[in-house]
């Protein structure tokens, strides 16, 4: 008695993030602090975590990127800055993520001081910047302590600005790299 056996090897169909792309995202790491200021307080972010998931190649052996032993064929690239920030004695969790997916389209998420995209924002290699505001494509979390955040306005330096109940902005104080 025969038997054959017919393996192929695995196949990940991924995406990749250009220079360009990561310019929304490459300009922090672990540790900085950065300052913002409105006419009568600071507020203080400490950037907590930057993770890139960028690979060009994807071994067989990495089913953390690609478990293609359970299915799963493509691979999104992606990057997430997590941060912390104080404002009025309380420190607020946030995080920014940006992600291509597999039609080549690259977008945006935020979540910050309770605060939260409704769905990924489409950024297009031309925008310099892109805003997140209550009603339009965020909104409040639940069950939550929330800051009162209503806008949130990012560009390729970093967090440019937010909107505190629709009229204090805090706006980045002289962050150059």
């Amino acid at each position: 008695m025969t038997c054959f056996v017919s393996c192929g090897l695995p196949y990940c169909k991924k995406t990749h993030l250009s220079d360009e792309e990561l310019a929304w995202v490459n300009h922090y790491n672990k540790n900085d602090t950065i300052l913002y200021y409105n006419n009568q307080t600071i507020d203080t972010m400490i950037v907590v975590n930057v993770k890139i998931d960028n690979k060009e190649s994807i071994s067989i052996f990495d089913l953390k990127s690609c478990n293609w032993l359970e299915g799963q064929h493509e691979y999104n690239a992606g990057a997430i800055i997590s941060f912390k920030m104080k404002h009025n004695f309380l420190w607020w969790n946030g995080d920014f993520a940006i992600q291509k997916n597999q039609d080549q389209q690259l977008v945006a998420s935020v979540g910050f001081g309770g605060l939260y995209s409704e769905k990924p924002v489409k950024i297009s290699i031309s925008d310099l910047s892109i805003s997140f505001t209550e009603g339009k494509n965020a909104h409040q979390g639940l069950y939550q302590d929330l800051m009162g955040i209503t806008d949130v306005k990012w560009d390729k330096k970093g967090l440019n600005s937010f909107t505190i109940k629709d009229k204090y902005v805090f706006k980045r104080k002289n962050h150059e790299k």
